[in-house]
């Protein structure tokens, strides 16, 4: 009969052992400790991809649909999930009392003021990855926008040379609006940020300041949202990389605060678009929106795009395209190191 193993230390456990053992733990924060074991214990919990992809799904805004539709590529899950935590932990950090009341001298950003924690954050970002995928091509070639690239400054001044501000009224009636698919974006904005929606909506439809409705959201996106694209869209958009770059880049600077980082400009471009009414750009009245349904309020007259809308639309789309650019160009480098 062969002795037992023994095991003096836990530096000694089987590799096998320590895999079930790192595997079953429950948060995040105590996979990270067992890290800092000794060194076979840190290469046996990066390993532990299905573990890091959980918790990093489980980071991601409506973690419920990351789990059904997220992607990640092998040996990557770590360090998306360890990126992801750095910039949450960081903007955690920074959304004081005083931080927030910085906004209050922005037109369009003050609405951040009250809300105490930064949890919306991921969910706009989330919207914006939608618009980078399902924008019409319009709102990012108007006025010779195609030459422009992304700036923070073109979402709070209209004299920094951003799209759209040029827009004649034949070009805004020609304008495509927004599909059904693109507006899902639309209604996690306006699920943040209400802007002027009657307080009877409010309740009706289960909107709240500062918070997207995860449920509804969550069901748009399992049975309907892509369409006959329905595969490649949501491939695309629950690329955990994508989002993760996105969220790195918007808030690379965001220790600015109100004068000069691109979060304000996102908050900016966010109620630029809500406050004038995200029904006047629905290409349709669809029953899954019902904003789109109860307004205009006044009699039979139909929704029409305000002008300033635009700027705001050709500013996302920037801002994805640029992502998209660093990313690209991320790769590149990787190609020729290798």
């Amino acid at each position: 009969m062969e002795p037992e193993p023994k095991v003096d230390h836990i530096e000694q456990l089987p590799v096998e052992l320590m895999s079930l053992a790192l595997a079953s733990l429950p948060r995040a924060a105590d996979l990270l400790n067992a890290r800092a074991v000794c060194r076979r214990w840190r290469d046996t919990a990066g390993e532990q991809h299905a573990a890091w992809q959980r918790f990093l799904f489980e980071a991601c805004p409506f973690p419920f649909s990351w789990k059904r539709f997220g992607r990640v590529a092998a040996g990557s899950s770590l360090q998306c999930f360890l990126r992801l935590r750095r910039q949450k932990s960081r903007l955690a950090a920074t959304w004081t009392e005083s931080y927030r009341k910085g906004f209050s001298t922005g037109k369009y950003s003050r609405w951040v003021c009250e809300i105490e924690t930064p949890e919306f954050v991921l969910p706009l970002l989330f919207a914006v990855r939608i618009f980078g995928l399902c924008l019409p091509r319009g709102f990012s070639t108007l006025d010779g926008a195609p030459q422009r690239q992304y700036d923070k400054e073109h979402s709070t001044s209209a004299h920094a040379g951003g799209g759209g501000w040029k827009i004649s009224n034949t070009d805004l009636e020609q304008l495509e609006l927004i599909g059904k698919d693109a507006f899902l974006g639309l209604q996690i904005f306006h699920d943040v940020e209400p802007g002027d929606l009657p307080r009877r909506l409010h309740a009706l439809h289960g909107y709240g300041h500062g918070g997207a409705r995860e449920g509804v959201i969550d069901e748009h996106l399992r049975t309907w949202w892509g369409g006959a694209r329905r595969d490649e869209l949501l491939a695309e958009l629950f690329d955990a990389e994508a989002l993760v770059a996105l969220t790195e880049f918007v808030l690379e600077d965001v220790a600015k605060g109100r004068h000069g980082c691109r979060l304000d400009s996102l908050f900016w471009d966010v109620q630029g678009i809500v406050v004038r009414g995200v029904e006047n750009v629905a290409a349709a009245t669809w029953p899954e929106f019902p904003i789109t349904m109860e307004f205009p309020m006044f009699g039979d007259e139909p929704c029409w795009v305000n002008s300033r809308q635009v700027p705001p639309f050709f500013n996302l789309a920037k801002l994805s395209e640029e992502v998209e650019r660093i990313r690209r160009r991320a790769d590149k480098g990787l190609e020729h190191a290798v």
